[in-house]
């Protein structure tokens, strides 16, 4: 799988998970952090820190986990609709799964883990 905007956004996720001691609290200080950092946006292929958080392949802001996961819950950020059928899903660990849907409801709850980026 080529590096993708999710993968970015996983990465990123761990980085400032590790930097703060705790998961982001919401998608502000998630960003706050990713413009406080070294990060060099260009070199993530992206314009902005908002097309960062867009599914370059359904198009639509990928879902990212805030505050603490529930138990068992390692996803941090996933496409909402993603292409044919599968969806890239980001984990804790910076592992970034295409996925069915069956195995998608495996890894996350019904509820969902978290909301969509504004």
């Amino acid at each position: 799988m080529a590096t993708s905007r999710i993968r970015y956004l996983t990465m990123l996720h761990a980085k400032i998970s590790s930097e703060l001691g705790r998961p982001p609290k919401d998608e502000g200080e998630f960003k706050e952090a990713i413009g406080k950092s070294d990060v060099d946006l260009k070199a993530l292929k992206v314009e902005s820190l908002d097309e960062l958080f867009v599914s370059e392949r359904d198009g639509q802001p990928m879902v990212v986990a805030y505050g603490p996961s529930p138990f068992g819950v390692d996803v941090v950020a996933y496409e909402q609709t993603g292409v044919n059928g599968m969806r890239q899903v980001g984990h804790k660990i910076g592992m970034v799964e295409e996925v069915d849907e069956a195995r998608f409801r495996e890894l996350v709850p019904a509820s969902g883990v978290a909301k969509a980026a504004k």
